[in-house]
């Protein structure tokens, strides 16, 4: 392990889906969807060196039944392959922060007081707004220790 960094939650646009490379691959992020493997099991070995894991529920928001099935819209029209939806924006947490983390409050912001996010396709309103929408989650300090 070349880090000692076992109190981190890293919230911001990765710039790339959860399943990629970058995110799940032990030598980037090794941002997993499962809680229980992560806690169970904070590190792994591969290739005779051990790396930490990140759970990543970001997961969770991905291809929602309802509109936005994430937080990021692209419509790469002509090519093959097209996700339409994803998720580049996430939270990642380590194992020994994850009581903190309130997995259940973890969702996509659509609208304030006074704005809507969204255009009425569901679709982040980029022409008002911003191409992404933000997460909102909630860490409780007193469960940090």
């Amino acid at each position: 392990m070349k880090h000692n960094c076992e109190n981190t939650i890293a919230i911001g646009d990765f710039n790339v889906n959860p399943f990629e490379t970058a995110c799940i691959s032990a030598r980037n992020m090794h941002a997993i969807p499962f809680s229980e493997e992560v806690f169970e099991k904070p590190s792994r070995v591969v290739s005779g060196e051990e790396y930490k894991k990140f759970y990543n529920p970001t997961w969770k928001l991905f291809g929602n039944s309802t509109p936005p099935y994430s937080t990021y819209y692209y419509n790469k029209a002509g090519h093959a392959i097209n996700y339409y939806w994803n998720a580049f924006d996430q939270v990642m947490v380590r194992p020994k922060l994850m009581k903190a983390f309130d997995e259940t409050r973890l969702r996509i912001i659509t609208e304030t007081k006074s704005h809507q996010l969204i255009n009425k396709k569901g679709i982040p309103d980029k022409k008002k707004y911003s191409e992404h929408l933000p997460l909102f989650c909630t860490i409780r300090e007193e469960e940090i220790k």
